[in-house]
């Protein structure tokens, strides 16, 4: 299966995601356009917001998407280095 890699620095470790739902339209491609407790982080990306619900930071346990974004101090606006890979 396919996979996103996030960082959220310059010198990020990987961050896996578990869970995400897609929905509506969007800005730029990996701008965080919201953070909400029950959906996750909403990342924008094509032609809507990927909602990044559950994942798992390199070398720590799944966690909501809300919980990492608060502990990584992710804001609305700010964009995310991202790259593909394969599972």
């Amino acid at each position: 299966g396919r996979l996103v890699v996030l960082a959220a620095s310059a010198e990020p470790a990987p961050v896996t995601v578990d869970a995400a739902a897609a929905a509506g339209s969007a800005t730029a491609a990996a701008a965080i356009v919201g953070v909400d407790r029950a959906r996750g982080i909403g990342v924008a990306c094509g032609h809507g917001t990927l909602w990044l619900a559950r994942v798992r930071p390199a070398g720590r346990k799944e966690m909501s998407g809300a919980d990492y974004a608060n502990g990584a101090r992710l804001l609305a606006g700010a964009r995310l280095p991202v790259r593909e890979g394969t599972a």
